[in-house]
């Protein structure tokens, strides 16, 4: 059986950590040995709901029954503007990008500032969870969604996708950390957590998918050690 995983830089390759003698010690990896099965990641550090939604809209027609859906649920203050750099998609990381020009810079910033609505994001992000679920029920599996930023409770129901329950990951996260860092300083961990977190995430994870429950992060995850 496969695991098609989908999202941001929760869940994705560690392709730039090229300093690691080894990048197998990550929750993607351990669960899909664990399950013996193989693991396809579409993650992408950075990328916004539009991108991972897209992207599980033209690899669907791969699924089959039997196979596991996980997808990295990332924040709603993030937009796919531009295709070909679906890693840039908050108002920080586009004022920071030497690829983008200075007038695409400001149209963007100003959309940031000026439009974006919380509120109608949270309204796609119902609207994409509506497909999702027919896609699943299509080839009766499920999808395992993890929250992995704070956003409303989203209250419809949908029999082929279980979300997560406890914190979301981007609060967990920095809860290893004695002093909180400056958001702005690049993260080395691999998907945001030392190894003894991945573990933890991976166990929970591994419980849901054999159990076919939620995935539950109510667990005591390693704190205030880095």
């Amino acid at each position: 059986m496969t695991i098609f995983i989908y999202g941001d830089s929760f869940c994705c390759q560690p392709t730039n950590y090229t300093h690691l003698t080894t990048r197998n010690h990550r929750w993607p990896f351990m669960v899909a040995k664990h399950l013996d099965d193989k693991e396809i990641n579409f993650g992408v550090g950075g990328s916004a709901l539009e991108y991972s939604f897209d992207t599980i809209a033209n690899t669907k027609n791969d699924w089959n029954t039997g196979d596991t859906i996980i997808l990295c649920e990332t924040s709603l203050a993030r937009r796919w503007f531009f295709k070909a750099m679906p890693n840039i998609s908050t108002f920080n990381n586009v004022t920071r990008a030497l690829e983008i020009n200075e007038r695409d810079k400001k149209w963007v910033q100003r959309w940031f500032i000026d439009f974006h609505n919380v509120e109608l994001s949270l309204l796609q992000l119902k609207a994409y969870y509506y497909m999702l679920d027919a896609w699943c029920a299509e080839k009766d599996i499920v999808c395992h969604v993890i929250r992995c930023f704070d956003r409303p409770i989203i209250s419809d129901i949908h029999p082929n996708i279980l979300f997560s329950i406890g914190d979301p990951l981007d609060d967990i996260c920095f809860r290893e950390f004695k002093v909180i860092p400056d958001r702005a300083i690049i993260d080395t961990r691999i998907g945001h957590f030392s190894i003894k977190n991945h573990i933890l995430i991976a166990s929970a994870i591994i419980k849901a998918i054999m159990d076919k429950t939620n995935i539950d992060f109510n667990l005591p995850f390693k704190e205030k050690f880095l």
